[in-house]
């Protein structure tokens, strides 16, 4: 068996920088969130994979300038801290994040919100 890599080594594999190249293509080289070209991009994960950095599918990856990249993992970690206060079940504050940030960052509307919230509430009820 294997050792896993550690995140510094993964983030300097040939198949992270691989896949990070492709979607900056993809998002043709400027932040989804403000369309910054100039600032330094980043790649963000919408969700992770129990393997490596780069066994996700592309469309659960988009680039980030810097500081959109800060803001939003600052974002995220506030409303984690918020629904892990109200929420008792372990781990369901993590995986709410990971719907509500699908949310956020795939710019979705109110039927595709309707639609993840009511797939949440069908996979892990109501915490009452």
């Amino acid at each position: 068996m294997s050792k896993k890599l550690t995140f510094n080594e993964q983030i300097r594999h040939p198949k992270w920088q691989e896949k990070r190249l492709r979607i900056f293509k993809r998002d043709k080289f400027k932040c989804v969130s403000c369309g910054s070209k100039d600032r330094t991009l980043h790649v963000h994960h919408t969700c992770y994979s129990d393997g490596y950095l780069w066994d996700v599918e592309d469309s659960e990856l988009i680039t980030l300038c810097k500081s959109c990249h800060e803001k939003l993992t600052e974002d995220l970690r506030d409303i984690k801290s918020a629904i892990s206060s109200i929420c008792k079940t372990p781990n369901l504050s993590e995986k709410f994040i990971l719907f509500f940030g699908t949310i956020v960052l795939k710019n979705w509307g109110e039927k595709e919100i309707i639609a993840i919230l009511d797939k949440f509430h069908k996979e892990y009820g109501r915490n009452e």
